[in-house]
C-alpha cells in the first residue's frame, strides 16, 4: 500500500507510472470541493424564491364578495350567485357599499350629480277602467339606477289588478311630457329626497308624498328593509304606499297578529305583529 508521502513523490516525479491516474483524481476532487461550496450560496436563493411564492398566494385577496357589497336582490325568480342577481335586478349596478344604522336599515350616502333623467313614456294599458292617472317617472343621477329600465316594473305595480288600479277601477299611464302629467314620480338620492320631502322629517331613510310629486329614497330602492321577504314585494309597497298618498290614503296600523299589514301602514319602519303586504286588496288577510 502507498502512502500519503509516497503517492506525492509519484505525482511529483516527471513521467512517474502514477502522475496521469493522480492528476485526475485532484481535478475530480477539487470540482468537487467547488460544487460543495456553491451549495449554501444556491439554497438560500431557493428559499427566498418558494417564500416569494408563498407571500404571493397570501397577499391575494379573496374573490368572495362581502354582503354588503353585492347587488340588491333579483326583482323576480330565484338567482344564482352575485352575477346572476345583478342581471336580474333591472335597471341596477352594483350600489356601494352601505354602513348599516341602528334598525338594521342600510345607507349609501351617496349624493346626486344634479341630474334627472325622465323615463320614456310607456304604451297606454289595455285594460279598460272608468279612469286614468297619467305620471312622468325620472330618476336622479348618481342613484345607480336606470329610470326606462325600471319604468315597466313600475308600471306593471300601478296597473297590478291586486292594487289601486283594481281598488279604484283606474289605469296609470306613464308620460314624458310633464305637462301631461297628474303627480310625479321622482326616485332620488336621500340628500335631495329629504329636500324635496321638507317639511317632512324623511331622515335620509324615508320616502314621501308631497303635493303631486311622489319621491322615493334610492337607498330604499337599492338596499330595501330587512324584514321583506325579497325586493319584488318591497319595491311594489314602496310604489304602493306612496302613490295610496297621492290616491288620499292615508296611514293604517297592523290589525291583528299574523295579518297581512295594510299598504297604508308604514311597513318600511317596521310590521309590528303583521305580514309584509304590498298589495291594497290583500289588507288584512290571514298569511
Amino acid at each position: 500500500m502507498h502512502t500519503p508521502s509516497r503517492l506525492l513523490r509519484l505525482a511529483a516525479a516527471p513521467g512517474g507510472p502514477r502522475a496521469v491516474w493522480l492528476g485526475a483524481l485532484l481535478v475530480v476532487v477539487a470540482v468537487s470541493a467547488v460544487l460543495v461550496l456553491l451549495r449554501p450560496v444556491l439554497a438560500p436563493h431557493e428559499a427566498q424564491a418558494a417564500l416569494g411564492l408563498a407571500a404571493t398566494a397570501q397577499a391575494t385577496p379573496s374573490t368572495t364578495a362581502s354582503p354588503a357589497a353585492q347587488a340588491p336582490l333579483a326583482l323576480t325568480g330565484d338567482s344564482e350567485g352575485e352575477e346572476q342577481e345583478a342581471a336580474d335586478s333591472p335597471g341596477l349596478s352594483a350600489p356601494p357599499v352601505a354602513r348599516i344604522d341602528e334598525m338594521g336599515i342600510a345607507h349609501s350616502d351617496t349624493a346626486g350629480d344634479g341630474t334627472w333623467r325622465v323615463a320614456a313614456a310607456l304604451e297606454t294599458p289595455s285594460t279598460l277602467r272608468s279612469g286614468t292617472h297619467r305620471y312622468l317617472l325620472q330618476v336622479e343621477g348618481g342613484t345607480g339606477i336606470d329610470a326606462d329600465a325600471i319604468a315597466p316594473f313600475v308600471n306593471a305595480v300601478l296597473n297590478d289588478d291586486r292594487g289601486w288600479a283594481s281598488v279604484d277601477d283606474v289605469s296609470f299611464e306613464q308620460v314624458q311630457d310633464p305637462a301631461e302629467a297628474d303627480f310625479t314620480l321622482n326616485i332620488a338620492t336621500p340628500a335631495t329626497t329629504d329636500q324635496l320631502c321638507a317639511p317632512l322629517s324623511t331622515e335620509g331613510r324615508w320616502s314621501c308624498r308631497q303635493a303631486a310629486t311622489v319621491n322615493l329614497n334610492a337607498d330604499r330602492w337599492n338596499y330595501l328593509v330587512p324584514w321583506f321577504p325579497d325586493a319584488e314585494t318591497y319595491r311594489s309597497y314602496l310604489v304602493n304606499h306612496e302613490v295610496g298618498h297621492w290616491l288620499g290614503r292615508g296611514h293604517q296600523r297592523c290589525p291583528g297578529e299574523g295579518l297581512k299589514a295594510p299598504t297604508m301602514m308604514q311597513q318600511s319602519g317596521g310590521l309590528d305583529r303583521c305580514l309584509a303586504n304590498a298589495w291594497p286588496t290583500q289588507d288584512g288577510q290571514p298569511g
